[in-house]
C-alpha cells in the first residue's frame, strides 16, 4: 500500500513541478519580463529628459535628485526557507563530490 502512496506523491510533485514550469514558460514567451525591463529603461529615460530641461534652464543638479533608490526588502519566512533549503542542498551537493572522489583515490591508489 505504501507504493501507491508515494507513487502518488511522486507524480503530485512532477505535477507541480511541471505547472511551474509552464508557467514560468509562458510568462517568458508573453514578453513579461521584457515589458518589466521595458518599463524601468522607460522611467530612466524620463528622468534623463528631466536632467536635461534642468540643465537648459539653468537648475542647480545633484545626481541624487534623478535616481530613484529602491530599497527591496526580502526578509520573510519563504526567503529564509530558501536559502535554508539552497544551503543545505549546496552542502549535500559538496560533500557528496568530496566523498565521490575519496571514493574514485581509494579504487585507483
Amino acid at each position: 500500500m505504501k507504493t501507491k502512496k508515494g507513487h502518488k506523491f511522486f507524480f503530485f510533485i512532477l505535477f507541480v513541478l511541471f505547472i511551474i514550469y509552464v508557467g514560468l514558460y509562458i510568462a517568458n514567451i508573453s514578453g513579461y519580463y521584457e515589458a518589466k525591463l521595458k518599463r524601468n529603461t522607460y522611467l530612466t529615460n524620463e528622468e534623463i529628459k528631466r536632467f536635461e530641461d534642468d540643465i537648459k534652464q539653468g537648475k542647480n543638479v545633484s545626481i541624487n535628485n534623478y535616481i530613484s533608490k529602491k530599497n527591496y526588502n526580502y526578509n520573510n519566512k519563504i526567503s529564509k526557507a530558501g536559502l535554508l533549503f539552497s544551503s543545505g542542498v549546496e552542502k549535500f551537493m559538496s560533500d557528496g563530490i568530496i566523498e565521490i572522489f575519496d571514493v574514485f583515490k581509494k579504487l585507483f591508489t
